[in-house]
């Protein structure tokens, strides 16, 4: 898998920036790379989390969509379960996260204005 991503050009052009295209990269080849060891499953979790990271994963997806359509049909649906899974597991972590710091911060500022 190391050597799949190391010559995607996506992936090498876009690894000195700080962007996610990179994650899209990583976890879309990671996609198609577990998908063709037979791991359906964690297919779908590594295309959850490309679209976590950026909605751009949509262009890959799609091709690889149309060869799930085309060759495997009943493929489809463990990558599909696990993706919706993984996306709505990644935004929910991201999500309580987010309302457990802003609560501590609300605290902290009640606890500080009432010394």
């Amino acid at each position: 898998m190391a050597f799949s991503l190391a010559s995607d050009i996506v992936f090498a052009r876009t690894a000195r920036f700080a962007m996610l295209d990179v994650f899209i990269a990583l976890f879309s080849t990671a996609a198609a790379v577990s998908y063709l060891l037979g791991r359906r499953w964690l297919s779908g979790v590594f295309w959850g989390a490309a679209f976590a990271s950026k909605f751009t994963a949509l262009s890959p997806f799609l091709g690889f969509f149309l060869y799930l359509v085309l060759r495997d049909r009943r493929s489809l649906i463990p990558v599909a379960a696990s993706a919706v899974l993984a996306f709505v597991a990644a935004h929910a972590l991201d999500i309580a996260s987010g309302l457990f710091m802003f609560h501590m911060q609300f605290y902290w500022l009640a606890y500080l204005f009432s010394q």
